[in-house]
Parts: C-alpha cells; sequence; structure tokens
C-alpha cells in the first residue's frame, strides 16, 4: 500500500486512531478491507459520507474496497452512540434501504474512478442457527469483555440494554471473520464511535483462527461548536437527493462558518495540499467573498449528485437571490420550483388564516392572484423586463401548479 496514504488522512484530519500503523502498512493490492452501512434509513446521510471518502483513499492508495451493507445487523440495530433502542424495521423495508444505499455508494466510486465490491452479511449469516452462532462465536467472548467497552458501558448506566442490542458486537465481529477468511480482508475501518465493535472483531480472529487483522478509525465530525455535522434545525442532511435536494445540499455547504470551512475542504474533498493552501491564503484575503465555501459546496455537491446538478442548483440559487428564470431551467427543474413555491404559499396562507382569523383571505385563488401581481410588478422595474404568472392546473386552484415564463417588452 501506498506509504503516505496514512500520512494523507491524518493531514486531513481522517485519522483517528489505529491499532498498528507498520502492519497496515505492509498490506498490499491482495488484501482488501471493508466498512460497513447498516440500513436503517432509506437513505445514507452526511455522517456517513466520510466512510466512503476514507474508503477512496484507501483505494486510491492499493487496497480493494469492500463495503458492506447490514442486511443482518440492521435488522438489530447499532447501540453505539445511541442513548434509546433502534426501532426494528421490517425485512421488506431493510432490503429497499439496502439498495438504495448501494445506488448512492455506487456513484460515488463511479464518480471517482475508483473499483469497489459490494457484500451483504445477510448472505452469510441468515443461515447459521443460533446454536451454531453461540458455538463458534459467542464462545469466544465473555461477558466481562464486552462489558467494559464504553458503549455498553454507557447505555448500561443510562436507560438500559437489550439483549438484543448487547449481541450487537458479536454480529459485527463474525462479519470481520468471514470477510477475513473469504475475502482476504485485513482492515476494518469506521467511525470512532465504532472503535469497540471493530476491536473485537480482531479480538474474534486472534482467538479463533490465530490470524492479525487491523482497525483504523476516522473521527465524528462536528463544528467549531461542538456541534455534529449534517444535523441542521430543518433536521438531517441526507444523501438522497429526494430526501434532501441538491440545491438544499449545495446551500448546507455555503452557509458553513468560517472557521471550518478550511477542515472540510480537507475532509470532504480530494483537493491536494497546495490547492487548499492557495485556497485558504485567498479567503483570509477577502473573506466575504466566500470563495472557500463555494469551492467545498461545489466539489462536495458534485461528487455526492454530480456535475449537472450543481450547475442546476447554483442557477437556482441566482434565480432565487436576485436573477431570472429564463433559460436557467428545463424540466423537471422548473417543476420542482413551482412545487416549492406550491408549498410556501400554503403554508403562507395557514399561517394568516392562525393569526388573522377574522381577516382570512376570502379564496386561495385570490392569494395566489394578489402575490403574482406583486411578483410582475417586481419583475416590472427591473433592467431585463420578465413577467412570472402562475397558473393552476386546476379550476379551484388546490392541485399543483406550473411557472410560466414570458418576456416582456422593453
Amino acid at each position: 500500500m501506498n506509504f503516505t496514504v496514512l500520512d494523507e488522512l491524518n493531514w486531513r484530519g481522517l485519522l483517528h486512531d489505529l491499532t498498528d500503523r507498520e502492519g497496515i502498512l505492509q498490506l498490499g493490492k491482495d488484501h482488501s478491507f471493508y466498512i460497513g452501512y447498516d440500513p436503517t434509513a432509506k437513505s445514507l446521510q452526511l455522517g456517513n459520507l466520510i466512510g466512503v471518502i476514507v474508503s477512496i483513499h484507501l483505494a486510491k492508495a492499493g487496497l480493494s474496497a469492500l463495503q458492506l451493507f447490514g442486511g443482518a445487523t440492521g435488522a438489530i440495530g447499532d447501540p453505539s452512540g445511541r442513548s434509546t433502542e433502534r426501532s426494528l424495521l421490517s425485512r421488506e423495508q431493510l432490503d429497499l434501504n439496502v439498495a438504495n444505499h448501494q445506488k448512492l455508494i455506487s456513484s460515488y466510486f463511479e464518480r471517482c474512478g475508483v473499483a469497489v465490491c459490494f457484500v451483504n452479511n445477510l448472505d452469510w449469516t441468515a443461515t447459521v442457527t443460533v446454536m451454531e452462532f453461540l458455538r463458534e462465536i459467542g464462545k469466544h467472548f465473555t461477558v466481562n469483555y464486552m462489558l467494559a467497552k464504553e458503549h455498553v458501558k454507557t447505555r448500561i448506566e443510562g436507560d438500559g440494554l437489550s439483549f438484543t442490542e448487547f449481541s450487537y458486537m458479536l454480529l459485527q465481529s463474525f462479519d470481520f471473520l468471514y470477510l477475513y477468511q473469504y475475502k482476504n480482508c485485513r482492515l476494518q475501518i469506521g467511525g470512532s464511535d465504532q472503535w469497540g465493535n471493530i476491536t473485537a472483531g480482531l479480538e474474534l480472529i486472534r482467538r479463533k483462527i490465530g490470524g492479525s487483522a487491523y482497525a483504523l478509525s476516522f473521527p465524528l465530525v462536528t463544528d467549531a461548536h461542538g456541534k455534529k455535522l449534517g444535523k441542521t434545525a430543518e433536521g438531517t442532511i441526507w444523501l438522497d437527493a429526494e430526501a434532501t435536494s441538491p440545491y438544499q445540499f449545495h446551500q448546507y455547504w455555503l452557509n458553513i462558518e468560517d472557521k471550518d470551512v478550511i477542515a472540510l475542504l480537507k475532509m470532504f474533498t480530494f483537493l491536494n495540499r497546495v490547492e487548499i493552501e492557495e485556497i485558504e491564503r485567498t479567503s483570509s484575503l477577502a473573506p466575504e467573498k466566500r470563495a472557500a465555501q463555494r469551492r467545498l459546496a461545489d466539489e462536495v455537491c458534485t461528487l455526492v449528485h454530480g456535475e449537472d446538478a450543481t450547475e442546476a442548483a447554483k442557477k437556482s440559487a441566482e434565480v432565487l437571490f436576485g436573477g431570472t428564470f429564463e433559460g436557467r431551467f428545463r424540466g423537471r427543474g422548473l417543476e420542482k420550483i413551482a412545487s416549492l413555491f406550491y408549498t410556501l404559499l400554503i403554508l403562507f396562507e395557514n399561517l394568516l388564516w392562525l393569526a388573522h382569523p377574522k381577516n382570512h383571505f376570502r379564496s386561495f385563488p385570490q392569494l395566489v392572484a394578489d402575490i403574482s401581481t406583486l411578483i410582475e410588478k417586481t419583475a416590472r422595474s427591473r433592467k431585463e423586463k420578465k413577467s412570472l404568472s402562475l397558473i393552476s392546473t386546476t379550476p379551484n386552484c388546490e392541485s399543483t401548479f406550473c411557472l410560466r415564463i414570458k418576456s416582456s417588452p422593453s
């Protein structure tokens, strides 16, 4: 493996802990590493992107990348980093989530030109009986060893831990053993909150087959205020465009604070050290231009959603913050803006009704007409005179709306 990769990860702030630096660096192209994703939601979230990025760095350094989906472990739920037990999902929902996660991650590796192999731990777990699991896996762990893990102690001291969640560590260890034996996997990576589960896998491999394996963790990303990245007042930032639109995703990165932006450029992009240092230098001279935030938003949005989606997100911002619609959107892009505008109108009407029930608009169409008139008056005052009209697709104005663009005579 490329000997500089660990130094690269450390410079980027992507290295939290590892078990044996020299052992990891001795791994070659015949070896693989893995990281796991549990399908507890339809979409991956922003925090999962760090695992993908570290995987791509390691793959570029010469190791084979395995991306594991927890069709089995997801049915239980990882207790790490949680104060309460997860709700159990149906097999159908888990399978749908796995398929969507694989589609997302596949696109990230493809955009980086890196090969990847996907595995699902349900494939080697589903046929194992309880008796076999207890004899072959459970016997290698003492209760004392498991209780000493930090995430277990935290839950026991809080609201408690079910046997189902307590057994999660054994299932994840079984994954590492299986991949060690059948996929020549020697390294498991994960977030720092996974360290207890990861090192348990090392212990199982050592005890059961006398093998040597390694662990590497990356930090959980927070901002300068200690707030977990990807969590906003409006909710979670998801990687699926249907859950968080490319426009919202791009805007999230544009609003990163100056004190965080360079660190996040290192972590979330593949720009090299010279490029990032130049961005840092120019941004310090003119921070009001937010050049670093713009580059960060473009790079991460392109990785997650592609170049076309990034350009559309930027054009959306131009329209919303002072540009014009004409020539900027086609097809579904325009429909989505119309849908958003319609939703805002519904919200506005309801807020008015709650605040002033006696002065409520006579009808929703009247509200639409009033706002459309206001938009047209504003448009006439611009140098490029455009008018925007909101056209209802049904007589009662309670269905979806479309936007019509037309040029006004100058």
